[in-house]
């Protein structure tokens, strides 16, 4: 925001200049490969593409730092920066990777090499309100070692660097310690030892979130990576607020979600790499769980089988470390017996290309209670199975919001498990996707961009012979009207005059796999 130095007013306008002035959400960036993560970047440079010709030698006599790294305030033990930044075409672990990210060759898109007791440092920043620190790594030969993060601030304690995160550079397995097959491979479900370990990184590039201290926010600080132990990593897309919530953070009556427990325990704010959501802890379930579906989240695992903390239970599902100790949350176990499936709203099969992501799935945050035919087999089920394939067939990346709208419990029998634990029974389910071309983002979308709206009955009853298509009109619906029933608001980072019209639009698009266009078309 800027304010007008005739009136005084606060604006979303760029300050001004001798131009003519332009909205905020406009991204002025010259070349569409060096854009950030928004137009005004949480992380200037954070994606090393911010930089000309890196390899010119007259280039680098003038200075071979990297933008936004390394200088100005920053160190680093490497000689020359910018010799370090790689082309991922470069780099032949990636070579089935690119493609399914939409890597152009006529785009370079740079990542840093990092080798054993490398260091680097971003300039002086100012720390986002809100959002995880997320950054990306590929680790060709995840056989030990550690990336180091650290942070140095404005605020007492943090006059010298202090560690707010390690990446362990083996391989995850749901061990203690990763290859002791003395050791059972996830025991109870998802492994929090899981968490800061390899699971995609060595076929493509894998997010991974490190927890910034709340005391920094708005403050100015330098982040620095150290690698220790291991000869070769990458690192690319180092930014704040994760890609899952690229097109906002949905408010719920006109609050944003927060991780703040004590102010905000029915809108606590959860981002994880395999999906973002908001927490309820009166309703025991998510407002919204939010995710982004490309070709690199999709693999061929089977669903998991047994490996629960609760005997007889035939999945893994847990309760969710991420929420603290002081909001009330649900176990996988007491569900059961209550005539309703555990429904993944992200689902498994959308995130089956590592047992870890695919176990990150079976954690109670990222369930709502559903009517067993309409989860399995139902409405729901063909609209994530459309998703999946028009994803995997058709080369789409799509945007997914979903939650619950109303309550079925009144009509539940007071000892059903949902009663008795008080967790809240959705009358309705609701979903909202955006489809975009890989490597697409908010400087993308046009009026024109199709959006998929649909609220679908959650209840006993539906029967099983006549229900109605997703793709129905009865079903289809705007993303005006859902918002108009949950209080959530969406799509919040689009320039006002497209979100009006995307979210006043009913989906009239294909509604086959086959039907919908190809991307390389």
């Amino acid at each position: 925001m800027t304010k007008d130095p005739n009136t005084g007013a606060i604006t979303n306008l760029r300050p001004t200049n001798n131009v003519e002035r332009v909205p905020l959400y406009f991204d002025n960036t010259a070349e569409r490969r060096m854009r950030g993560d928004f137009a005004v970047p949480t992380l200037f440079g954070g994606n090393f593409d911010a930089v000309f010709n890196p390899r010119s030698l007259f280039r680098n006599a003038i200075s071979d730092a990297i933008p936004g790294w390394s200088f100005h305030g920053g160190t680093s033990n490497i000689a020359s920066p910018t010799s370090r930044l790689v082309d991922w075409r470069d780099i032949p672990s990636l070579d089935n990777y690119r493609p399914e990210v939409g890597y152009d060759p006529a785009q370079p898109n740079y990542a840093l090499r990092l080798t054993s007791d490398d260091s680097i440092t971003h300039n002086r920043f100012v720390v986002p309100d809100w959002g995880t620190l997320r950054f990306n790594l590929h680790v060709p030969n995840p056989n030990g070692g550690t990336l180091k993060v650290s942070i140095q601030g404005d605020v007492p304690g943090y006059e010298n660097y202090q560690p707010i995160g390690n990446i362990d550079l083996r391989v995850a397995d749901g061990r203690v310690n990763p290859g002791d097959l003395a050791e059972i491979a996830y025991p109870t479900g998802y492994a929090d030892t899981d968490t800061n370990r390899i699971g995609y990184g060595n076929v493509g590039f894998e997010t991974f979130h490190v927890d910034v201290p709340e005391v920094l926010r708005g403050k100015s600080a330098k982040l620095k990576f150290e690698l220790e132990g291991n000869d070769t990593v990458y690192l690319d897309d180092v930014f704040f607020k994760n890609t899952h919530l690229m097109f906002g953070n949905p408010t719920l009556n006109g609050q944003e979600a927060r991780p703040d427990a004590a102010n905000n325990p029915n809108n606590y704010l959860i981002e994880k790499p395999q999906y973002s959501l908001s927490y309820n802890e009166s309703n025991k379930g998510s407002n919204w769980v939010s995710w982004q579906l490309n070709k690199t989240w999709l693999g061929n695992l089977g669903s998991p089988q047994g490996g629960s903390a609760e005997p007889y239970d035939p999945f893994p599902w847990r309760s969710d470390s991420a929420l603290p100790s002081e909001l009330d949350t649900t176990e996988g176990w007491e569900y059961r017996n209550s005539g309703f499936d555990r429904g993944h709203l992200t689902a498994r099969e959308q995130r089956n290309r590592t047992q870890k992501d695919q176990f990150a799935t079976f954690l109670t945050t990222n369930l709502l209670p559903q009517e067993p035919r309409e989860n399995q087999r139902g409405e729901w089920r063909a609209l994530e199975v459309f998703s999946k394939g028009i994803v995997e067939n058709r080369g789409w990346e799509l945007y997914n919001i979903a939650g619950g709208y109303e309550s079925y419990n009144d009509e539940l029998p007071p000892d059903n498990p949902l009663n008795i634990e008080n967790i809240n029974l959705p009358e309705f389910m609701w979903k909202v996707i955006v489809p975009l071309r890989p490597g697409q983002g908010i400087a993308d979308v046009t009026a024109n961009t199709p959006v998929i709206a649909v609220m679908l009955p959650n209840f006993p009853n539906y029967p099983g012979t006549t229900r109605i298509p997703w793709f129905d009109p009865e079903n289809i619906t705007t993303v005006d009207r859902i918002e108009e029933l949950t209080g959530l608001d969406f799509l919040s980072n689009l320039p006002d005059e497209i979100e009006n019209i995307l979210e006043s639009r009913s989906y009239t698009g294909p509604v086959t796999v086959n039907d919908f266009p190809n991307v390389v078309t």
